[in-house]
């Protein structure tokens, strides 16, 4: 009887860091948020979001709960799906059109970064304040995803000033805390889930 060989890393006691899949989908995720609220290195945006959003699909496949952006895409020209795979695998591939260069817009990891947070949130329960955050403004600059009773949310909501009037990283700093305490108060019910 043959033993499976694992090629995980050995790394030096006291150096190593246990990595769990929703650790490295939420660190990644959260880093391209930040970079989006910082206007900051579309193409790390793509990348992170894109991984983030693999892990986070996979988690909520195994309990019912995928990503939403796989019937958004299938409703789309199958063009447009390759298409929507390509930059992708243009960043991710060393040997994919090597000598070749692709236009980009950032819309995707932006598109990206909100279905992995609506998928994040299906399988563990809650969203982290920063994605609280990165939804709540991604919806205030794209209303037309967002639910016809936005208006009277952003009106019950006590946040500082008009959060459309400002920009993202003056938004993020004058509601990171808001935000905190909707995460707060949501982490309890998410065990419950």
């Amino acid at each position: 009887m043959s033993r499976k060989r694992s090629f995980k890393p050995r790394p030096r006691p006291g150096r190593a860091i246990v990595i769990t899949k929703e650790l490295a989908a939420t660190r990644q995720l959260e880093t391209a948020i930040r970079l989006w609220f910082a206007h900051s290195d579309p193409i790390s945006m793509l990348i992170l979001s894109y991984n983030a959003h693999e892990i986070i699909n996979a988690m909520g496949k195994t309990i019912g709960k995928p990503s939403e952006i796989e019937s958004w895409l299938k409703e789309l020209p199958p063009s447009f799906q390759e298409r929507w795979k390509y930059v992708n695998n243009f960043c991710k591939h060393a040997w994919k059109d090597l000598n070749e260069h692709t236009p980009y817009d950032p819309r995707q990891a932006e598109i990206l970064m909100y279905f992995a947070s609506r998928c994040y949130r299906g399988v563990f329960g809650t969203n982290t304040a920063l994605m609280l955050a990165f939804g709540f403004r991604f919806l205030l600059e794209n209303p037309d995803l967002a639910a016809a009773e936005s208006d009277k949310v952003l009106c019950k909501l006590r946040m500082v000033g008009d959060p459309r009037k400002v920009s993202r990283q003056q938004f993020l700093q004058d509601n990171f805390a808001f935000f905190s305490a909707v995460a707060a108060r949501e982490r309890p019910r998410a065990g419950k889930a």
